[in-house]
């Protein structure tokens, strides 16, 4: 799925709202979900608001699960409000495969002027799972001067059920390369197992 945004000037508020439900019932297979979400490649005026909701497995499930998310930025120059939130939920039921998500947030590159703010929740296991669970999260910042305010929010979840697998998290966050003027905020919150756990547990930080 690709959502497109404006390629002229933009005056007003532009939002979009997806929500991406999983299986709720038994499955065997092969499970996907590809969203690119564009933003303005022309001057854009006003708010522009993003919000994301990929459910996953309650019910039992078998095979392998993927979630890829491009969430591009201006490209042109931008003043107002740019957020995204992103609420990635694991699975609620008993997990046999391999579970993997992959997200990609771009910033600016084009002067901006205004705020910009990425709120992204990974849920983990709340139920047995035997496999493998990753995490990638890239997150961008500005190639291109940057005024005002530029927050990032992450909290990743360990499991709260017995897990029995590799439970890997990779985090990149970028720091300006242009001229930034304002204020840079990554807030992270990495939470630890809260019940048996048996394998390999591993978070990087880039």
């Amino acid at each position: 799925m690709a959502a497109t945004t404006p390629s002229a000037p933009f005056c007003g508020i532009y939002t979009v709202h997806l929500t991406v439900y999983a299986r709720s019932a038994l499955f065997y297979g092969i499970y996907t979900v590809h969203l690119a979400i564009c933003a303005p490649s022309a001057p854009f005026y006003g708010i522009y608001t993003v919000h994301l909701a990929i459910c996953a497995p309650s019910a039992p499930f078998y095979g392998i699960y993927t979630v890829h998310l491009a969430i591009y930025a201006p490209s042109a120059p931008f003043y107002g409000i740019y957020t995204v939130h992103l609420a990635i939920c694991a699975p609620s039921a008993p997990f046999y495969g391999i579970y993997t998500v992959h997200l990609a947030i771009g910033a600016p590159s084009a002067p901006f002027y205004g705020i910009y703010t990425v709120h992204i929740a990974v849920g983990a296991p709340s139920a047995p799972f035997y496999g493998i669970y990753t995490v990638h999260l890239a997150i961008c910042a500005p190639s291109a001067p940057f005024y005002g305010i530029y927050t990032v929010h992450l909290d990743i979840c360990a499991p709260s059920a017995p897990f029995y697998g590799i439970y890997t998290v990779h985090l990149a966050i970028g720091a300006p390369s242009a001229p930034f003027y304002g204020i840079y905020t990554v807030h992270l919150a990495i939470c630890a197992q809260s019940a048996p756990f048996y394998g390999i547990y591993t978070v990087h930080l880039a």
